[in-house]
């Protein structure tokens, strides 16, 4: 295992407390929350540390509500994007995201992202 590589966690949704601790259970954690958006990043000793989450929080707001009204961006008297402006207009459709509104009304969603071996002996 590579412990040396950072872990990187991206949290979505509501609010947790999140606590890290030590090698040991005896010494006390420390809290911090995690909201909507943020990153935390794990590397070396702490990733061997004892963490959880034992509570999850109302948000006092929902970001993942926030619809965008022009993707594209104005160049002089021109319009350009680079985004597919087919599927922005399905994912800006407040239907089309109802299912996730109703789960992280009341849930949150972690992604971890983690790098396990050495880079000298990766599995291919």
């Amino acid at each position: 295992m590579n412990h040396e590589a950072p872990l990187f966690s991206y949290s979505f949704g509501q609010t947790a407390i999140f606590l890290i601790g030590h090698r040991s259970l005896e010494e006390e954690p420390s809290a911090l929350y995690l909201r909507s958006g943020d990153v935390l990043v794990m590397s070396k000793e702490s990733r061997l540390c004892y963490h959880a989450v034992p509570r999850i929080l109302k948000a006092f707001e929902d970001p993942w509500n926030n619809f965008f009204s022009n993707p594209q961006e104005k160049i002089g008297d021109t319009f350009t994007t680079s985004m597919n402006l087919a599927l922005f207009e399905q994912v800006n459709d407040e239907l089309f995201w109802k299912p996730f509104d109703r789960y992280v009304s009341d849930c949150r969603i972690n992604i971890n992202i983690r790098q396990v071996y050495h880079s000298d002996n990766m599995c291919l």
